[in-house]
C-alpha cells in the first residue's frame, strides 16, 4: 500500500514539465515605413515602402503594395544582443544593422550600414554611412 501511494506522489514529479511557449518573434509581420534617413538626409523613398519579415528567415520589400520579387532575400536577427542585431541579405549583399521593436510591439526602427558588407552601426540614431527606417506594424485585422 505504501508503494502505491509513493508512486502516485512520485510520478507527477518525474513527468516532463510543460515548457513555456517560445516567444513570438517580434519582427514577424508586415511593417509600413513612416520615415527614412539615409546618410543623415531625410529620404522620401519611405513613402509606399513596406517590409515583411516571415518565418524561416525570409523577408520581402513592397513598394506601393507590389512585392519587389527581384532575387532571394533572407534575414537573421539576434534580439538578445544589446542592441538587437539584424542582417538583411538581398542580391547577394548583406546589410548589417541594429533594430528595436517598440514596447507595444507596433513600431520598429532599423538602422543599417551602407554600403553593404561595411560593418554594423553603433546604434539606432541616424549617422553618416547608415540608413535608418522607422516603421509601424500593419494591422492584419486578426
Amino acid at each position: 500500500m505504501h508503494t502505491a501511494a509513493f508512486l502516485a506522489l512520485a510520478l507527477p514529479l518525474a513527468a516532463p514539465q510543460l515548457k513555456d511557449k517560445p516567444a513570438r518573434d517580434p519582427l514577424l509581420g508586415r511593417w509600413e515605413a513612416t520615415s527614412m534617413v539615409v546618410d543623415l538626409n531625410a529620404d522620401a523613398e519611405w513613402q509606399g515602402l513596406e517590409y515583411e519579415f516571415g518565418p524561416a528567415g525570409r523577408w520581402a520589400i513592397y513598394k506601393d503594395g507590389r512585392e519587389d520579387s527581384t532575387g532571394h532575400k533572407s534575414y537573421t536577427a539576434d534580439p538578445t544582443a544589446k542592441p538587437a542585431v539584424i542582417d538583411l541579405t538581398e542580391h547577394g549583399r548583406t546589410y548589417s544593422g541594429v533594430y528595436a521593436v517598440g514596447p507595444a510591439g507596433d513600431t520598429l526602427t532599423i538602422s543599417l550600414t551602407i554600403p553593404p558588407n561595411a560593418g554594423r552601426p553603433a546604434g539606432l540614431a541616424p549617422a553618416g554611412g547608415t540608413m535608418t527606417v522607422t516603421l509601424k506594424r500593419v494591422s492584419t485585422g486578426k
